[in-house]
């Protein structure tokens, strides 16, 4: 795992910045003066900018990422499915049945105070913690870094997922506590599969599935 943070820190240790000064933030201020400061910045091209990366983290996007690995390898193929299905089994049993009481901005601040809500856009109101979306975006994004050599991509993936997690925020969908804690499952259970899956030995799990039917079709025409 450690050879793992050490191959791959231009994502994790910009991470691992994040983790302490948003956990920081949460310490020292409540969930709702961090909505109520951070809903008081906004503009109509970042609304838009925002609506397009939160369906970055859409049950779609992963579903489409994981078959376009079967091009590149089975291997990474299986380890993004393994992650969404151990990411959305953890979220789903925070939302429903650990936490499942915990209301989203819309309803918190029902009677504080009146919030900025993006035109056009479903705000939902129950099982806010945590934050889907943000988990699909970190997990997509920090395999893509994973498998990737290029360093400055790296930083470019985090960032991107940083930025999929804030639209949740952005779109008053989640408070910051919520993709805090979306971000860090998965994080830990994206790195996990990782390790766990490249120590399976088959050889054919490196195999891509335009590779397989290339051979397929070579040994038809022997």
């Amino acid at each position: 795992m450690l050879q793992l943070l050490r191959k791959n820190g231009w994502f994790y240790w910009p991470y691992l910045l994040f983790i302490s000064l948003a956990g920081a933030t949460l310490l020292l201020f409540s969930k709702t003066e961090i909505h109520l400061f951070l809903n008081a910045f906004h503009c109509k091209s970042a609304d838009l900018a925002f609506i397009f990366l939160t369906h970055l983290g859409d049950g779609i996007t992963v579903a489409l990422f994981i078959l376009s690995l079967l091009f590149i390898k089975y291997r990474y193929a299986i380890i993004m499915f393994l992650s969404t299905i151990s990411v959305t089994l953890t979220v789903q049993a925070f939302k429903r049945y650990i936490l499942p009481d915990i209301n989203r901005p819309k309803i918190v601040f029902e009677h504080l105070a009146e919030l900025y809500y993006v035109p056009g856009i479903q705000v939902h109101t129950s099982h806010s913690f945590p934050s889907g979306h943000t988990a699909s975006g970190f997990s997509i994004f920090l395999l893509m870094a994973l498998i990737t050599k290029n360093k400055y991509l790296k930083l470019v993936y985090f960032f991107v997922a940083l930025l999929i997690a804030y639209s949740r925020v952005y779109l008053s969908q989640h408070f910051l506590i919520d993709i805090y804690f979306g971000s860090i499952i998965a994080v830990l259970l994206t790195g996990f599969n990782y390790v766990w899956v490249n120590k399976w030995k088959n050889k054919k799990l490196d195999l891509s599935l335009s590779t397989s039917l290339r051979i397929k079709k070579n040994d038809r025409n022997k």
